[in-house]
């Protein structure tokens, strides 16, 4: 196959047919608001015309920028992350950004190689929820001054976007001590995957050493993953000498599961156990009975998170001030209610 030579305009061709500067061609490109409406209709169709597509890696090569930015997320078959990468990405594209997304699965050798992968593609910077905050790959981006921004993550180094995880569960869980609820436990992922979960349960925990409600070993419940069956956690739980009126889980998949294995055990939700998720996904209103969950607007988030990056790569500094935890709330639909008498 003969490949196709026929000419290939440049952004000078453009601006010549188009009677502007080759700068405001360029400023068309990459913020087409800050174009006037007629300018940037007749550059658009002298575009269109000549099929011009903007030589990136010359661009690339000239401003040391790529205008790409990478995103990390823990899982891909959570809703939350998909919320939160539609934010990510049309905040990004508002500005003339794209986005790459990788997943590492809660694997914390993958988010070591995806950060490495994206650094080598040049990216302009990057977004990431990793399994701890604190941990080796923050410390890394924050040493090498490589602008980088924490999604969900409130705790480290970087800058952060995120819920107070701590709060949000304490609130989740005195609610249903104010439902009557005296016995607890709390489904989660393993911590060393997740510090949200590990920051959830000390939320969880904190609040009932408040309310002077016992804990003990077995309160806690760890499930491989956020899709895994926890058929026999639930039954260990609930043939155990104090079996929990209501069971607060790290997000709202693990509840759903949790659901799913207590009514295969032939318990009513909320006549036998109350459940409580965390992150409101679109599925939560969905399953039966409908989820009671915290709210954390994933989309808000994103778009918040790239519009802080953007800032560190317009000014090179990070900012001063730590930037104010996102508003959460408590959702209230029908898996929850009082204690059974």
């Amino acid at each position: 196959m003969t490949l196709n030579k026929s000419f290939q305009p440049t952004i000078r061709d453009i601006a010549r047919e188009a009677k502007v500067s080759i700068a405001t061609v360029s400023r068309y490109l990459n913020m087409p608001e800050k174009v006037r409406k007629e300018t940037g209709e007749r550059i658009q169709r002298i575009i269109d015309k000549h099929n011009y597509r903007c030589n990136f890696a010359a661009k690339a090569l000239a401003t040391q920028r790529t205008k790409t930015i990478g995103y990390i997320i823990p899982a891909v078959n959570n809703q939350i992350y998909s919320e939160c990468a539609r934010g990510v990405q049309d905040e990004a594209q508002l500005h003339g950004y794209q986005v790459f997304i990788a997943s590492a699965e809660y694997n914390r050798q993958r988010e070591k190689q995806m950060v490495e992968n994206f650094l080598e593609r040049r990216v302009d910077g990057i977004i990431l929820t990793v399994s701890d905050s604190m941990g080796d790959i923050a410390q890394k981006l924050y040493q090498e001054k490589i602008p980088a921004v924490n999604l969900f993550n409130k705790q480290g180094c970087l800058p952060c976007v995120s819920v107070d995880n701590v709060q949000a569960s304490y609130d989740a869980t005195e609610y249903l001590i104010k439902l009557g609820h005296k016995s607890f436990a709390m489904l989660g992922v393993p911590f060393i995957a997740s510090d949200r979960c590990r920051m959830r349960y000390e939320g969880f925990l904190r609040c009932l050493q408040d309310h002077d409600i016992p804990t003990h070993p077995q309160s806690f419940v760890q499930v491989s993953s956020n899709t895994s069956d926890c058929s026999e956690g639930i039954e260990k739980l609930m043939n155990s000498s104090n079996p929990p009126t209501a069971i607060f889980a790290s997000n709202d998949l693990v509840a759903i599961n949790t659901i799913s294995a207590l009514r295969r055990l032939g318990f009513e939700i909320p006549k036998d156990v109350s459940v409580f998720g965390f992150d409101d996904i679109p599925m939560a209103k969905h399953v039966w009975p409908p989820l009671t969950t915290v709210l954390q607007p994933g989309y808000r988030m994103g778009r918040q998170a790239t519009s802080v990056l953007l800032d560190i790569l317009r000014t090179g500094e990070h900012p001063e001030e730590t930037i104010p935890s996102v508003q959460h709330d408590l959702i209230i639909r029908e898996s929850t209610g009082v204690p059974p008498r």
